[in-house]
């Protein structure tokens, strides 16, 4: 007989010299019930045989644990052996009959009616931790028939995407089942490595129904042809389509003059521009609830009206923190106007982190070395004296800076 490399009794020959790999994990089990009831050897002849006809005695494996030895020994040597009935022969087809006919056996069709697909894709089996592909399981045994029913059906976009996703998981066939087809390119599935990265895509997916309800699956496939290439796919993809969102996921503050919360992109990038800084590069943490943003209209005593930036962070227990205070350009703002604009918004409920003043003291607590630095609590509370003196000078703006240094809206 020519030697062909998918020659099933050479590459199962228990004779040919082969680097044992174990057997470990959930197939151990049922593999070691067909070995006892009369396969002997099946287990340690599976360590030292080829990728493909391991892959089959998975699949093999996987049926026991849900149809019961039994089960699958009968549906099996019905098959390939009617004739020569018993558990024996199981074993005897796992290691001698070629992987298609097993398979074939298993999910009871003929055995030109098993994708060819299928077989390459059981070659590409590599969970992590694997060194090569091809010889360990699936995690989970249930994709072996998810896959066999994906590959046996009409061709579409979740065959597709698995047969070019290179190295092939569990998380990956239950991505492709899930996900709407927009997503279900090679480029996605292929990062789909871990459930938890399925089930964030699917929350993405959910995600952007919601907020950006005028896309379609049109115009979400587009959107991801788009974001096709270099880096990540779906962090392009989510930034991209977050620039239509018109309907922020943002609180509903109490109302107060002159406050207005910003609750769509197109709002958030006409505000970035008419302020002259970069709240737009903060649409992603509003619309996941990381960051909220206001424009404020302070009037002072004179009459004179100042646009003003305010960045707003979630607390734990609902509430929301006072972050940052900028003027148009990203000016800072004046000691009293900063206090009168923290007094005014708390008075909604917003909150400033800081001491409480009837149980702070500066003085002292910078007497024994302990610093409240440039806190929005310290433009709130400090003493009059401290405050006159500040308030004229450029230690002022200086002191300001430094509480601004890391301001998120800089330009």
């Amino acid at each position: 007989m020519p030697d062909r490399p998918n020659n099933a009794i050479r590459q199962n020959n228990p004779e040919q010299p082969r680097v044992p790999a174990p057997i470990t994990g959930w197939p151990l089990a049922p593999l070691m019930q067909l070995d006892r009831a009369g396969a002997r050897g099946l287990v340690a002849d599976l360590m030292v045989s080829g990728p493909l006809t391991r892959q089959a005695a998975f699949a093999v494996a996987a049926a026991v644990l849900t149809r019961g030895v039994e089960a699958v020994c009968e549906t099996i040597v019905a098959r390939l052996d009617p004739e020569g009935f018993s558990d024996d022969r199981v074993g005897f087809a796992l290691r001698r009959r070629r992987a298609r006919e097993v398979i074939a056996a298993l999910y009871d069709v003929p055995a030109q009616a098993v994708p060819g697909g299928y077989l390459r894709a059981l070659l590409r089996v590599q969970e992590h931790g694997a060194t090569q592909p091809g010889l360990d399981p699936f995690a989970q045994p249930e994709s072996y028939a998810e896959l066999f029913e994906l590959m046996s059906s009409e061709p579409s976009a979740a065959m597709h995407s698995l047969r070019y996703c290179g190295a092939l998981r569990s998380s990956q066939v239950q991505a492709v089942r899930a996900l709407p087809a927009p997503f279900l390119v090679p480029e996605i599935v292929r990062g789909l490595s871990s459930p938890e990265q399925v089930s964030r895509t699917i929350a993405l997916a959910d995600f952007l129904r919601i907020h950006v309800p005028e896309l379609d699956d049109a115009g979400l496939a587009a959107a991801v042809r788009q974001s096709l290439g270099s880096g990540n796919v779906l962090a392009k993809l989510a930034r991209r389509l977050l620039e239509q969102a018109d309907s922020l996921p943002v609180p509903v503050l109490p109302p107060l003059d002159g406050l207005r919360t910003l609750r769509s992109a197109a709002e958030i990038r006409a505000f970035a521009t008419a302020m002259d800084n970069c709240a737009a590069t903060l649409i992603g943490e509003v619309a996941t609830g990381l960051k909220v943003i206001c424009a404020y209209r302070h009037i002072d005593e004179a009459g004179v009206e100042m646009p003003l930036a305010v960045l707003l962070t979630p607390m734990v227990g609902g509430n929301w923190e006072i972050a940052q205070i900028a003027g148009k350009g990203n000016a800072l703002v004046s000691r009293p106007v900063l206090r009168a604009v923290l007094r005014r918004l708390m008075t909604i409920g917003l909150q400033v982190a800081g001491p409480a003043p009837e149980v702070y003291h500066k003085g002292v607590a910078e007497l024994l070395g302990h610093y409240c630095y440039d806190t929005f609590a310290n433009v709130l509370y400090e003493s009059s004296e401290e405050a006159a003196i500040d308030d004229d000078g450029e230690a002022d703006l200086a002191r300001i800076a430094a509480r601004l240094e890391h301001i998120t809206l800089a330009a």
